[in-house]
């Protein structure tokens, strides 16, 4: 069986991965994969929260699902997936992290929880690539999927009410 994520969302208070399994066997294959959320300590591997998914694949076919985590304070992340195997939970990946951004107000770039100047400030240097903000996710103020002058428009109109 192969797995892996295809996409994840992470802007909010959301975290989304997709992932797909595949039954590259000769017989049909039934089992119930464990996708689980931790914190960004390894160390510890601080255990946040886990949903379950039973499923069956025939042999060769392949199925899409995904992991929803709700209301997740701000923070970074790692999710696995896990099988048992042998009566042993076995991890089956390892995903890169993940940073929950939170919800904070529309235009606020910099997360300090006001829109002002300075987020007009923090959303130019990103454009001219001079500092990368952690709250990089909210600096796409009017949505269109591009970081740009519209959104340093968009703070403006927000400031200016």
């Amino acid at each position: 069986m192969i797995m892996f994520f295809s996409n994840q969302e992470i802007r909010g208070n959301t975290f989304k991965a997709t992932f797909t399994l595949k039954n590259a066997g000769t017989t049909n294959y039934t089992d119930t994969i464990y996708a689980a959320l931790y914190t960004e300590s390894q160390t510890y591997a601080l255990f946040y929260k886990q949903q379950k998914y039973k499923f069956t694949l025939n042999s060769g076919a392949t199925k899409t699902t995904s992991a929803t985590f709700n209301n997740l304070p701000p923070g970074v992340y790692f999710m696995d997936l896990f099988y048992y195997k042998y009566g042993e939970l076995t991890r089956i990946t390892r995903s890169k992290y993940y940073t929950i951004l939170g919800s904070y107000a529309t235009g606020d770039v910099n997360g300090d929880g006001t829109v002002d100047i300075s987020d007009v400030n923090a959303i130019i240097n990103i454009i001219l690539g001079t500092a990368a903000s952690s709250y990089k996710g909210n600096a796409d103020v009017n949505g269109d999927g591009s970081v740009d002058i519209a959104d340093v428009n968009a703070i403006i109109n927000i400031i200016l009410g």
